[in-house]
């Protein structure tokens, strides 16, 4: 069993701050003895779940300053005897780099690159990516990002592998099997911020086009909506006569019981990091279709449930082959799904593949 020290920014509520705190404790659970450290004084947000595992968050400010964090964390190294150091973000993961140049106790140091680069900004990319030459293992959290990595640093290729999110397949889990029986008319469920990347305004065509087809739906979308996007989406529904067919809702805290009361999943985004909610939707039990963008076609695999996010007609064919199917049929493509997300996602595949690298 190895001593492991993580590093990240501090445990606000986004989602690598949710992946490290998944991580920490099953890192934990799995028999290693485990250090959380951040650098800001921010609320930790995932401070129940840690407590409830016996984790505590150490917090470190004398190291929020750049040139100070090197030091702090080589210290750190000292004080745990830590083997294996895990950082999580740029900051962290760069200040772990730089901590490898200072003389101590050696140590096995694996950065997480958890961005999905649109467009290189040079400078800082060309700092990150060799400094991140000093870290034994680079791990993104999309195949997309690991396939850029690789294109554009080469001398980075043989120490990258993805390691996707880890999804609790224990919350994230469908019905029992006494569920009540789908209604009639199924409910296509959509989860995200409602803007340009979620092709909000392609879905709403799409949705006008099955209604003209006499496709019988309903859908219904959970998220913040961005204030550019709420006149748009207003005018768009009432120009489209799809206000009958389409309800937008605040995102949700209680996302599960959205989920099993879907018939269908549809994530339509024009680019995706890692699709967190793809993964619950599948691990659900939900039949899933996406865009083909980014990780999606690895994750649903399955092409025929997928779709160009620019081409309104084959977004609809999609969604209107997968409400014609019986509802027979759609349970056991959800079963698939969870089968696969399981596979992919769940807390041992995820604790394995960090494993196996130290």
């Amino acid at each position: 069993m190895a001593h492991i020290l993580l590093l990240i920014d501090g445990m606000s509520s986004g989602g690598a701050e949710r992946q490290m705190s998944f991580l920490a404790i099953e890192l934990k659970k799995a028999g290693h003895t485990v250090r959380l450290v951040g650098f800001h004084r921010l609320a930790n947000h995932y401070a129940d779940n840690l407590s409830k595992n016996g984790i505590e968050l150490e917090t470190h400010p004398e190291g929020r300053s750049r040139l100070t964090r090197p030091w702090v964390i080589r210290r750190l190294i000292r004080e745990h005897k830590a083997e294996v150091v895990i950082a999580y973000k740029d900051g962290p993961s760069m200040a772990a780099c730089l901590a490898k140049l200072i003389p101590g106790r050696r140590f096995r140091l694996i950065v997480s690159e958890r961005n999905l680069t649109q467009k290189e900004v040079p400078l800082y990319e060309k700092i990150k990516f060799q400094l991140f030459r000093l870290a034994d293992h680079v791990v993104p959290n999309s195949y997309t990002q690991e396939e850029y990595i690789k294109r554009h640093h080469p001398n980075l290729a043989a120490k990258t592998s993805t390691i996707t999110n880890m999804v609790d397949t224990e919350l994230f889990s469908p019905l029992s099997d006494n569920s009540p029986a789908p209604s009639q008319i199924p409910t296509v469920l959509s989860i995200g911020r409602v803007g340009r990347q979620k092709n909000t305004l392609n879905h709403l065509k799409v949705i006008k086009e099955l209604k003209d087809r006499g496709i019988q739906c309903r859908f219904v979308w959970y998220g913040w909506m961005e204030e550019e996007f709420i006149p748009l989406v207003k005018e768009s529904v009432r120009q489209l006569a799809i206000g009958d067919m389409i309800s937008f809702h605040p995102a949700t805290t209680d996302v599960v019981t959205e989920y099993r009361k879907a018939d269908i999943f549809c994530l339509p985004s024009i680019y995706e990091g890692f699709p967190n909610v793809l993964c619950e939707a599948m691990a659900c039990g939900l039949p899933c279709v996406c865009s083909d963008v980014c990780d999606n076609p690895h994750i649903i695999g399955r092409q025929e449930w997928t779709f160009n996010p620019l081409s309104v007609n084959q977004m609809t064919d999609v969604l209107q082959k997968m409400i014609s199917l019986p509802p027979d049929e759609r349970r056991k493509i959800g079963a698939r799904n969870r089968e696969r997300v399981t596979d992919l996602c769940s807390a041992e595949t995820f604790v394995r593949k960090y494993e196996a690298l130290f």
